[in-house]
């Protein structure tokens, strides 16, 4: 059952990622993930609110609150480094490097996702 559980767990949030990464963005024209306390926010809580449905599914309100949370930080942090680092470096979208850093980007929102998998399973079992 555990195996099935994180497996499900996993899955769930492989395909929350491009609703929150791609489609709700699409509603932000004006975000400015560059600035560390900027509006870049509303995004990473649209991340932490659609994990914590998920983890709620799962667990109890309050592990779900702090995988959300976990979600939350590590996603900012994510995006706030791709953004700055491409800014600085000035990648643009048709640039071939901006879609290599684009690529890192997304393998650690995914590798967060093993992360926050572990953690249930060490600690919501």
């Amino acid at each position: 059952r555990r195996t099935l559980t994180t497996t499900l767990i996993l899955f769930l949030l492989v395909l929350k990622h491009p609703i929150a990464d791609i489609y709700l963005q699409t509603y932000h024209n004006d975000i400015r993930k560059d600035h560390w306390l900027g509006n870049g926010h509303r995004h990473y809580l649209e991340h932490a609110v659609l994990t914590f449905f998920i983890m709620f599914c799962f667990s109890n309100i309050l592990f779900a609150l702090i995988i959300a949370a976990v979600e939350y930080v590590l996603h900012w942090h994510i995006d706030w480094g791709k953004t700055s680092v491409a800014k600085f470096l000035k990648y643009t979208r048709e640039d071939d490097r901006f879609w290599r850093l684009h690529t890192l980007d997304q393998l650690l929102h995914f590798i967060t996702y093993g992360f926050l998998v572990c953690i249930y399973s060490k600690y919501a079992f």
